[in-house]
C-alpha cells in the first residue's frame, strides 16, 4: 500500500473499496428450491470472502501501525527542530516576541510541516478504510451464519 515513509496511494485504497464492494452473496428466497448442495457452495463462497478481507484487514491494519509509528516520530523530530531553531537559530532568535519567533521557526520549517501533515492525512485515510473494513468483515459473517442456518433448515 504503501511504504512507511510516504503517503497512502489513493489507487490502492480505491481498489480496495471496489474489492469490498464486489465481496457480496446473494440469499435465496427459497433454499429448499435449490438444496443443501448450492447452500454449501455459498458457505465456502463466503468464506473465501471473508478470508479474503480479513487479509485486507491485516494489511491496511499493518500499514495504519506504521504511519502511526512514523508519524509520532516525524512529529518527535520536528518538535526537536523547532526546539533547536528556537534557542540557537540568530534570525528565529531575533524575534520581536515568542509567537513571533515560533513563525520564523515554523518557516523555515515548512518542508517537515508538510511531511507530519501529509502522514496525519494518510492516517485519517487508512482509519475510514479500516471502519469500512470491518462492516464488511462483519456483513459477511453474518451473511456465512443466515446461510448456515439455511442449510440447517433444508437438511
Amino acid at each position: 500500500m504503501a511504504d512507511a515513509q510516504s503517503s497512502v496511494d489513493e489507487g490502492v485504497i480505491n481498489d480496495i473499496y471496489v474489492s469490498l464492494g464486489g465481496m457480496e452473496i446473494e440469499l435465496d428466497d427459497d433454499p429448499l428450491a435449490f438444496g443443501p448442495k448450492r447452500l454449501n457452495s455459498k458457505v465456502a463462497q463466503a468464506r473465501g470472502l471473508l478470508t479474503q478481507c480479513e487479509a485486507i484487514f491485516l494489511r491496511v491494519s499493518k500499514d495504519l501501525h506504521m504511519l502511526k509509528r512514523d508519524h509520532r516520530r516525524e512529529v518527535t523530530i520536528l518538535d526537536l527542530k523547532k526546539t533547536d531553531l528556537l534557542a540557537n537559530d540568530p534570525e528565529v532568535r531575533a524575534g520581536r516576541n515568542l509567537t513571533d519567533r515560533e513563525a520564523i521557526a515554523s518557516t523555515k520549517l515548512r518542508d517537515e510541516i508538510d511531511h507530519v501533515n501529509s502522514l496525519e492525512l494518510s492516517i485519517q485515510d487508512l482509519e475510514s478504510l479500516m471502519t469500512v473494513v470491518k462492516a464488511k468483515r462483519s456483513d459477511l459473517k453474518d451473511v456465512q451464519g443466515r446461510l448456515r442456518d439455511q442449510l440447517k433448515i433444508c437438511q
